[in-house]
């Protein structure tokens, strides 16, 4: 691993890694550092495990609503544990598919966990 890196990068996040990924294929090394979970709000707590919560909720609405539609149904017995587990494992797979973007599809990058912050300004490398 290396002690210097010519691009350091704090979130794992919708921004960060493209970030890292595009600083990779141009050469550079990068070193990403996220605190939590790969992936940032979006897979972890936002878009997809809201999502996936949400196609559970519309698939029993459907159910419970399909004698509107002319199909006899019965009222869904929703199995919550079950349905976190699929979000859950929705969130899982996206997770493992940041890491493996960023550390098997991409030389050059190094993914650190921990906290970061700067806390000076970057040199100028200016002429």
């Amino acid at each position: 691993m290396p002690t210097s890196y010519d691009v350091v990068i704090i979130g794992s996040g919708q921004a960060g890694n493209p970030l890292a990924t595009a600083f990779a294929e141009a050469g550079r090394t990068v070193a990403l550092i996220e605190e939590n979970h790969l992936g940032g709000s979006c897979i972890n707590y936002g878009c997809s495990p809201t999502k996936a919560l949400l196609a559970a909720a519309e698939r029993a609405h459907q159910l419970r609503t399909a004698d509107e539609y002319g199909i006899r149904s019965t009222e869904p017995e929703v199995d919550f544990p079950a349905v976190i587990a699929r979000k859950d494992a929705i969130v899982q797979r996206s997770r493992k598919g940041v890491r493996a973007n960023l550390t098997e599809e991409h030389q050059g990058i190094t993914v650190l966990h921990g906290h970061a912050a700067f806390s000076a300004p970057a040199p100028c490398r200016c002429s």
